[in-house]
């Protein structure tokens, strides 16, 4: 497969951020929070699966942190 067709997180440049960059701040920090919180109880788990899982539980959080919880519709948020 060529770097057009494979999946995102495949795609060597996944992980090149489209992000703002307080919003990139925000992101890494969150990363590096829920790193430390899991890592013991994730020992199982090899290096590339556990980065996998905690920017997947990082970018859902920062997601789901957008949508104001009383309508579901995102909130609009400055820096």
């Amino acid at each position: 497969m060529d770097d057009d067709t494979r999946p995102n997180a495949e795609r060597p440049d996944a992980h090149v951020s489209r992000r703002a960059p307080w919003r990139e701040a925000e992101f890494q920090r969150l990363v590096a929070d829920i790193a430390v919180r899991l890592r013991k109880s994730c020992e199982h788990l090899s290096d590339d699966e556990f980065s996998k899982l905690v920017i997947e539980i990082a970018e859902r959080r920062m997601r789901f942190d957008d949508l104001d919880p009383t309508t579901g519709q995102p909130r609009s948020r400055q820096p």
